[in-house]
């Protein structure tokens, strides 16, 4: 829904204007925002390390520039103060605009982009955890590993981390929590069943996290996960 919406915006902003030209205009800026960004800018490092990002500016920057060049080069119309800057400025902002829109509806389609990933619930509570409790993000940021890499174990990371929330897998017995869980069947077998049912999705996450977390702090950050899901599934379970 959403990308079909960027494409119905997309298609109001060309043909409210001069058309092909405006749009070949849109075209260009992106290709050579996207060349900059690529080259010249390290947005993951912006991304990880949560500093200002300039480069939603450079579509807007650039859309200015296209404006004056069609304004005063190749129209010629003569120059008219504030009237002129004006009409400029609005020229420039929908470019800019445009150019965003062509860039948005592209990177809805790209499997690899976070903020697409992040759009499902899990994926965004273990990314998130992960950049926290990890030292993932050094590791990226020293292009230890490459964040294609992060994210194809991410991917299967969150595969099974619906699987065990979903019930489509059968939970392993814990048998090293047996003696507890017998002390709290005396007292309140509805209580221990589900405290056994929490242990064993612990194990379980355990498992499927193991290749992103080092051993030292795994069942801590399992434990946290699965609090975080249990949340995120009950409160999508009352929708």
């Amino acid at each position: 829904m959403q990308f079909e919406n960027l494409l119905e915006n997309l298609f109001n902003l060309i043909t409210s204007t001069d058309g092909g030209a405006f749009l070949l205009q849109a075209l260009l800026i992106t290709i050579v925002v996207q060349f900059i960004k690529t080259t010249f800018i390290n947005k993951l490092k912006i991304d990880l390390q949560k500093k200002f990002d300039p480069t939603f500016l450079l579509p807007f920057i650039f859309g200015c520039i296209a404006a004056v060049i069609d304004t005063v080069i190749i129209k010629r119309t003569p120059f008219l103060g504030f009237a002129s800057v004006y009409e400029i400025a609005v020229q420039g902002i929908s470019i800019g605009a445009t150019s965003a829109a062509i860039y948005k509806a592209f990177a809805a389609l790209d499997k690899n982009n976070i903020k697409t990933l992040c759009r499902d619930g899990v994926f965004s509570i273990l990314y998130n955890e992960i950049l926290i409790v990890s030292d993932i993000k050094q590791k990226l940021l020293d292009k230890d590993i490459s964040l294609t890499e992060f994210l194809v174990k991410l991917k299967e990371a969150v595969s099974g981390i619906k699987a065990i929330y979903s019930k489509d897998i059968d939970l392993p017995d814990d048998s090293d929590n047996k003696n507890t869980e017998e002390s709290y069947i005396e007292e309140n077998a509805e209580t221990a069943a589900k405290t056994r049912t929490e242990q064993q999705k612990i194990q379980c996450l355990k498992t499927v996290i193991s290749g992103l977390i080092s051993s030292d702090n795994l069942e801590q950050v399992a434990t946290t996960l699965n609090k975080a899901f249990g949340e995120y599934y009950a409160n999508n379970n009352r929708k």
